[in-house]
């Protein structure tokens, strides 16, 4: 008899080290659906998300192969509240929708783990695909030396993005494991392979 699939949610704010959790899971066995990803296939050039983003921002967010200059429009939406909620409104529920029709194609083959990873996880309701949410946790001033190396960002432009997650409190009132990510990368790997371990177990 198969085990039934687990599916674990994987949230955390920017640059705290939801990918490189998201890898390591991978590693171990984990299929890995990332939301981000997702979020870069829906707004393929000539799909709906796409044509719809053009009516309400205009074509001068789009490259002249038709891509989606994601740099221009985060740009955009990080410094204007009125903007950022157009585009998630347009966005959010595809990424929802996508993300569950994964995870019920990764159910059928009867996979034993699922990650899904999304900072926005608990913002657009994904945590209801999952069976618990693990957040990674990570300092504040690490969090701003990552991404200003990953992204080449300033401190405004990180903290500009910061804002615009919700707070490290509220995530962490409403996920089920807490993962510190302050120290060694080796010592992050070794925690997340004990957990796996002891899910596996369970």
């Amino acid at each position: 008899m198969n085990t039934p699939t687990k599916v674990i949610g994987l949230t955390g704010l920017i640059g705290s080290g939801k990918s490189l959790a998201a890898a390591i899971l991978a590693g171990l066995g984990a299929c890995v659906v990332n939301a981000d990803l997702i979020a870069r296939e829906i707004t393929a050039p000539g799909l709906p998300a796409a044509r719809e983003i053009a009516a309400v921002f205009g074509p001068g967010y789009f490259t002249a192969d038709g891509q989606l200059d994601r740099a221009l429009l985060g740009m955009e939406i990080f410094s204007n509240i009125t903007s950022r909620e157009k585009l998630n409104r347009i966005t959010h529920p595809r990424i929802y929708a996508a993300a569950r029709e994964e995870i019920s194609r990764l159910r059928r083959q009867a996979v034993p783990f699922i990650c899904l990873e999304a900072a926005i996880l608990l913002e657009i309701g994904l945590d209801e695909l999952c069976d618990e949410v693990w957040l990674i946790s990570t300092e504040k001033e690490q969090i701003i030396k990552r991404v200003a190396l990953r992204d080449n960002l300033n401190q405004k432009e990180i903290e500009a993005r910061l804002a615009a997650q919700p707070g490290q409190k509220e995530l962490v009132s409403k996920v089920n494991r807490i993962i510190f990510n302050n120290k060694k990368p080796e010592d992050f790997r070794r925690n997340l392979e004990k957990i796996w371990q002891e899910n596996n177990n369970e």
